[in-house]
């Protein structure tokens, strides 16, 4: 609400019609901001589930259970969010045409630019979940107050000084939630004396992600070239692009078998992974 009614006054101010600046927004809201809020379904799921547990575990004093429970939650959240954000990123064009039939350059480069938002909403989702588990809600509240305090400046800036245009707002939108997720995760390393294992949850899924954009990439155009068809080439790319990135994450031991068998669905997976001589 906040984005649409600074967009309107200000870039109304500079000479943008009506139906220009509803035909931005439309662009924005309609596709940008819903096709990056899939994902984030998944934290919210997520985040709601984890709650009592981590609410019966506090109350048990078993602070230990909390760290552990806390730590796989947003690591199977990472694995999830951080490919979902390069995949929207490496193949925007293609997503939005066969979504909405949407083949303008300024779509593409709105999620293209916007994408690692998925994962900043996703992680900030998850760590307004624990803060509620162990009794700091009201931090989750001052956090979301100031991000967007800050997040007002920025998009005025952007919008009035820079004349970024949708873009401000595109920026405006990471800024958001990554202010989010480092206020709420300071809280929670205070109250908790937590701090999130860094490699298997961030590193090695953005390395396993970048190469799994690459061959989704590259299978894209390549099918692309000989089909000529954008929904069979996504239709080829995006399970091979899954079969790359859950390879990869297996092979560079990212995720290990105890962590699969505590994910949902991780018996099924391991199972698999098993039959097919990865684990």
């Amino acid at each position: 609400s906040v984005d649409n009614s600074m967009f309107g006054i200000i870039m109304g101010g500079k000479g943008f019609g009506e139906q220009e600046r509803m035909e931005l927004l439309g662009i924005y809201s309609g596709k940008y901001r819903l096709l990056t809020n899939v994902p984030v379904a998944i934290a919210t799921s997520l985040g709601a589930s984890m709650i009592p547990s981590i609410v019966t575990s506090k109350a048990m004093k078993k602070n230990g259970a909390v760290r552990r429970k806390i730590y796989m939650t947003v690591k199977f959240n990472m694995l999830i969010a951080i490919p979902c954000a390069v995949g929207m990123g490496v193949l925007a064009s293609p997503i939005l045409q066969l979504l909405f039939g949407d083949g303008r350059k300024l779509s593409a480069t709105l999620l293209m630019m916007g994408a690692s938002a998925v994962v900043f909403f996703s992680l900030s989702t998850v760590t307004n979940a624990v803060l509620q588990g162990i009794d700091l809600m009201a931090k989750s509240v001052t956090h979301s107050a100031i991000s967007l305090g800050i997040h007002v400046v920025l998009v005025y800036l952007m919008l009035d000084k820079l004349n970024w245009g949708v873009y401000g707002l595109v920026v405006g939108n990471v800024t958001f939630a990554l202010v989010v997720c480092v206020l709420n995760w300071v809280s929670i390393g205070r109250a908790m004396h937590y701090r999130q294992e860094v490699i298997t949850t961030f590193i090695l899924p953005v390395c396993v992600s970048a190469v799994m954009g690459v061959v989704a990439f590259a299978v894209y155009h390549l099918v692309h070239m000989a089909l000529h068809s954008n929904a069979l080439s996504l239709l080829v790319a995006v399970p091979v692009a899954m079969v790359v990135y859950g390879v990869g994450i297996i092979k560079t031991r990212t995720v290990r078998e105890r962590e699969l068998a505590e994910m949902p669905m991780g018996s099924r997976l391991l199972r698999l992974c098993e039959k097919v001589h990865l684990m």
